[in-house]
């Protein structure tokens, strides 16, 4: 669905704060997809529409996020909770949207996973279903070819499908993301600094 319910769709979407709820913290040497640590923050530019914006993504605290510790971002795009169960990094918020239980956004690389639960939007709840799968993917990142892992959730909300990508840098967070809704592009980020 396009028009006016999938704007508003995608305006809940905006990741958490990349996608995009951005989370790109710096932790040592952990290998995590995300390291996140309270205080750590990341610059991004970020497109939807014909709008382009500069922000700023950062780790203001701990939060729980499922059964686990999480951490709470805030961007742009507004409030994501993120954590980890396992190797799986998942969001029980992403910006106005909060999921039940918490959505797998981030996957090692060849793992696939599929999700059924609940999306409340400020409009009401609705039951929802998601797959998401990981790849390698080579991206250009400060001049230099990088692989990265390339997660790609398709969540299903009612007829409407969005598909959230997002490309990681383990150990540095999120680099890229982009949010579809059919062949349009809703919402854009690409890491600047941090």
């Amino acid at each position: 669905m396009r028009g006016r319910q999938g704007r508003r769709l995608a305006s809940w979407l905006r990741p958490p704060s990349a996608l995009l709820g951005l989370v790109l913290l710096g932790c040592g040497s952990d290998s995590r997809l995300v390291p996140l640590a309270v205080g750590s923050h990341w610059d991004y530019r970020f497109r939807w529409g014909v709008q382009r914006e500069m922000g700023r993504v950062e780790v203001a605290r701990e939060v729980p996020v499922g059964d686990a510790v999480g951490y709470e971002l805030r961007g742009p795009m507004g409030v994501s909770r993120l954590g980890y169960e396992g190797k799986r990094l998942v969001a029980d918020q992403l910006g106005g949207v909060f999921l039940m239980p918490p959505l797998p956004i981030g996957v090692p690389e060849g793992d696939k996973a599929s999700w059924r639960g609940w999306v409340t939007l400020p409009g009401g709840r609705q039951a929802a279903k998601a797959t998401v799968v990981a790849d390698s993917a080579k991206l250009k990142v400060g001049g230099r070819d990088r692989k990265l892992n390339r997660t790609v959730v398709q969540l299903t909300v009612g007829s409407r499908v969005i598909e959230l990508a997002t490309w990681y840098e383990p150990g540095q967070g999120i680099v890229q993301q982009e949010q579809r809704t059919g062949e349009g592009l809703d919402l854009g980020l690409e890491r600047v600094t941090g």
